[in-house]
Order: C-alpha cells, then structure tokens, then sequence
C-alpha cells in the first residue's frame, strides 16, 4: 500500500500486511488483543534484567581492575566479554534466561578489524561501527536453554 504521492507516510507503508498470506509474515513474540479482543497486530515480549548481588558486582569488579592493570590494558577484551556473559546472564526474555557465547579474543579480533579498516578508509568505516557491534553482539547471545 503505497501512497499517492510517492512519499511513506509511516513506517506501515513498508511493511507485508500480516494477514496476506503470500508476504510471508511471521511473528516472534506473542500477539496482544486489542481492548475490543479482536487481535490488533502487535507484537508483544516482557525482557527482564535482575541484578547481581552487590558481592558479585565488587569481586568481578575488583577482579576486573586487576586484570586490566596486570596486563597492561590488553585484557580489557576478556573484561569485556565477561561483562557481556554476566549481563546477559542476569537478562530474561519471555521468561527465557540468555547466554553470551563470544569470548576476548572474538572482540580482540573485532576491534582490530574495525581499527584496520577505519584506518585504510580515512574514518568513513567508523560510521558503520554501531551496526556491526550490534550484529558481533547479535551473533554471539543465544538463548541459554538451547532453542
């Protein structure tokens, strides 16, 4: 359903109608009834995040320090990757608990490519860093129940 005029009004001009059935349409999550209880479409989930307990935030913080400074700054990538295991460990959704499977050298390993290719294309690869930490971090949390 295009406009007349050429120009997307909203976001649903570019959107499959979910009810065609040859789009192709498939919905993650669970569908909410609208207030009349005829289905209205959206897409609902519950994330959660439950903190750690402070003695857990101090130790692996503490922990963290020390291997930060021991190594000079370059065990700030296994930093790294253990805060992303410890945040999304303590993250549900729908009820369902995630894992974060990367470790510091995938991060060494990203970083240096962002580094390396920023560098031979005078920054224009900078603009496309926040798309491919969110796909690097896409790639790697998964479901901790296996599905």
């Amino acid at each position: 359903m295009a406009p007349q005029d050429g120009l997307a009004r909203n976001l649903s001009d570019y959107m499959p109608d979910p009810n065609d059935e040859k789009e192709g349409f498939e919905a993650v999550g669970e569908e909410s009834d609208g207030p009349s209880g005829e289905d209205s479409g959206v897409i609902t989930f519950k994330a959660d995040y439950s903190h750690p307990t402070l003695l857990e935030s101090l130790g692996r913080t503490l922990l963290w320090l020390v291997v930060i400074v021991l190594t000079l700054g370059l065990g700030s990538f296994w930093v790294w990757a253990d805060r992303l295991r410890m945040q999304a460990k303590h993250t549900t959704i729908n009820g369902r608990a995630l894992k974060f499977t990367g470790t510091g050298f995938d991060i060494f390993l990203f970083y240096g490519k962002f580094i390396l290719l920023t560098m031979i294309t005078f920054g224009i690869y900078g603009f496309f860093f926040p798309s491919n930490y969110q796909r690097f971090l896409n790639k790697h949390r998964f479901f901790a129940d296996g599905d």
